[in-house]
């Protein structure tokens, strides 16, 4: 016999499968996920050879060593590609198209399917940063 579901359990589906078509989606734009795959550590080199050669011999410049910026800069690329957010910028477009009262329809907030959407994405942008750094750190 099959048991009904809670609305506890239809929410929880409803959340699993926006963060899965979300993953899916950012998993489709390729040539977008590669590009910001190759920038990250790219940036981050290039920041190494700036700040190599204005540290030159020295091994302290403006009380930080060349290690502890270049881990300020680390935790700052990741910190962004973790917090990035475009949702201002979907809802501009949502209204301008007037499609927005399609989502307001919805039995899920905008704000929800947003969040959840945001967290799919970027996870799969963390797992992939998350190894180009470590490949770009292991590799100095």
């Amino acid at each position: 016999m099959c048991a009904l579901k809670t609305e506890k359990e239809v929410f929880m589906g409803v959340i699993w499968t926006i963060y899965t078509t979300a993953i899916k989606e950012t998993i489709a734009y390729r040539f977008s996920m590669m590009l910001s795959v190759i920038t990250g550590p790219l940036f981050l080199g290039i920041y190494m050879i700036i700040w190599k050669s204005l540290y030159g011999s020295r091994d302290v410049l403006g009380g930080f060593t060349f290690d502890q910026l270049m881990l300020y800069f680390l935790i700052t690329i990741v910190s962004n590609y973790l917090l990035w957010d475009d949702t201002s910028d979907n809802l501009k477009d949502l209204i301008a198209d007037g499609k927005l009262s399609v989502f307001l329809l919805k039995p899920i907030s905008f704000l929800w399917y947003e969040f959840w959407k945001k967290v799919g994405d970027r996870s799969v942008a963390f797992v992939l940063e998350f190894i180009a750094f470590s490949i770009a750190v292991i590799s100095n």
